[in-house]
């Protein structure tokens, strides 16, 4: 179950959660093409892993894991920047374990990013607070100054403006990618091309207490336009007892369930690996605010 110090898997390593948007609400649109948004963001005790290898000559990363192939080593990746970010002149081996499919909307590279940055102040004694840390990766990215404290939080503006909210639950939830791509700016194109509405804006923001059922996510349909499996996902997690919300997560092609028990969860997660080989599928838990389903 996580808490507080899920985070830390050993001085020398740090774990990146899954991010999850439990809503995400387009509410209009800035004049330099950004979309204002309302979202919940939670966060997984699944994630990405970050080592720290030791000293060497150079600052260098070395990549493992089940998605390794699909993640680069060099200056591209979140992770070196991040170093650099902490210390200009930084040197060293740090080692990240890819767990998790690489753009699959889960806020993998920022989720990297934030542990990273967590890992090496500590290592490195930089001395920086959470909060520190958290206005320094809003350099490398909209979604790490959240991922920097991994703790369930309201995100407005276009993702930057966070307002954390205590967590008070702790629950079993089913998370699927159908390793397929899935374009953020064409789903976008395709919600233009619909001229959907934007989204009236929840007042008062943020909320005292979110009740799911009455929100959604705007870019679903959009998605689902332009990845059909996205449907499929959603119907396999839905068709289950206990399943309270199944919902796509962010611009996809994530989808994930929050369910009622643990057996049910885990039952679910068997049963679709079984007969989706083919899809990324883990059981995991996320740690949710006052919501109801």
């Amino acid at each position: 179950m996580p808490n507080a110090d899920f985070l830390l898997l050993s001085s020398l390593s740090e774990l990146a959660p899954i991010k999850l948007n439990l809503f995400l609400h387009i509410i209009g649109r800035q004049d330099n093409g950004y979309h204002d948004l309302e979202s919940l963001f939670v966060f997984a005790d699944t994630g990405d892993g970050i080592a720290w290898l030791g000293d060497d000559t150079e600052l260098c990363l070395s990549v493992d894991g089940p998605f390794a192939a699909q993640t680069p080593t060099d200056s591209s990746n979140l992770v070196l920047r991040a170093a650099r970010l902490l210390r200009p002149d930084a040197t060293g081996h740090l080692l990240l374990t890819k767990n998790i499919p690489v753009a699959a909307g889960l806020g993998g590279g920022s989720a990297d990013a934030a542990a990273t940055l967590r890992l090496l102040n500590r290592i490195w004694q930089v001395g920086y607070t959470h909060d520190a840390l958290a206005v320094l990766g809003q350099q490398l990215g909209a979604d790490v100054p959240a991922c920097v404290s991994s703790l369930p939080c309201y995100v407005s503006g276009i993702g930057d403006v966070l307002a954390p909210t205590a967590r008070v639950a702790c629950v079993p939830c089913v998370v699927i990618n159908p390793l397929l791509p899935l374009s953020t700016p064409e789903v976008f194109k395709a919600r233009s091309v619909r001229q959907a509405p934007y989204t009236q804006p929840i007042v008062p923001w943020p909320p005292e207490r979110t009740i799911l059922s009455q929100t959604n996510n705007n870019l679903q349909v959009d998605a689902c336009g332009k990845l059909a499996v996205i449907d499929i996902i959603l119907d396999d997690l839905e068709k289950w007892p206990e399943c309270q919300i199944a919902r796509m997560s962010g611009s996809g092609a994530s989808c994930f369930a929050i369910f009622g028990s643990e057996a049910t969860a885990n039952a679910a997660c068997s049963a679709i690996k079984r007969e989706h080989p083919e899809w990324w599928t883990v059981l995991t838990h996320i740690g949710i605010p006052d919501v109801t389903i």
